[in-house]
């Protein structure tokens, strides 16, 4: 079994431009593998633009496709590489959808997410959202960073992202869970790390207030970014 929270607020940072709404889109959704054993999803995406919509790719990214689409969970194969094909046809889909939008073919989004099923998972991403690992110890939760961002060092440039301008080779790890595990995916407006968030779930818990509580931090320093985070626990 698994419990899953999600949560997003609007940056202040909004403030000095002219953007219609939060950009970040988060997503928490619990289904059954063909075998009928529990899976969960849980992704992020993080609206990069400076267009007028600029959530649009990461609105139709996580609210139109992954929340509805069949996934890929047989059991006697390798999640990420089901994962990969799936995500490389959602691209090839997205470039047909705007075809005629060119604002937001040039428009992107940053992908981060998790699929469990059992005692495996796959961590996949594109762009700069990081995904965090909370091991379960006997002391506590233990925190680990699991993705690099895709950034040309020393600029805010993306090298990878879900757009139609820039390249889209998404990176996936396989890892194992054990019960007390959190994964958690946040967009960059997350200002906390691996380490800060395992102080914070020992002290708080995993709960929905919790991942409200680690919004609000964030959104609480000046020029803040949208944040969107979603967390499952293994069970």
């Amino acid at each position: 079994m698994y419990t899953g929270f999600s949560h997003t607020m609007a940056g202040r940072k909004r403030n000095l431009y002219v953007r219609r709404s939060n950009e970040d889109r988060v997503l928490v959704r619990r289904f059954e593998s063909p075998d009928h054993s529990p899976a969960i999803l849980a992704a992020v995406a993080d609206g990069v633009s400076n267009c007028a919509d600029g959530g649009a790719v990461a609105h139709w990214l996580l609210d139109e496709r992954l929340s509805q689409d069949p996934l890929p969970t047989e059991t006697s194969t390798d999640l990420c590489r089901l994962i990969g094909t799936y995500l490389r046809h959602v691209h090839h889909d997205f470039l047909n959808r705007f075809a005629s939008e060119p604002d937001l073919i040039e428009s992107a989004c940053t992908l981060a997410g998790v699929l469990a099923r059992g005692t495996k998972a796959c961590v996949f991403w594109c762009g700069d959202s990081p995904i965090h690992h909370l091991r379960k110890t006997s002391a506590g939760h233990e925190g680990e960073m699991l993705t690099t961002p895709d950034k040309i060092e020393g600029t805010p440039m993306l090298t990878d992202c879900f757009s139609g301008v820039t390249a889209f080779a998404f990176r996936s790890r396989s890892i194992d869970v054990s019960p007390g595990d959190l994964i958690i995916c946040a967009t960059d407006g997350l200002v906390l790390d691996a380490r800060e968030l395992a102080e914070s779930v020992n002290q708080y818990g995993f709960c929905s207030a919790w991942i409200e509580h680690i919004c609000a931090h964030s959104h609480a320093f000046p020029g803040s970014d949208d944040v969107g985070v979603a967390a499952i626990r293994i069970d």
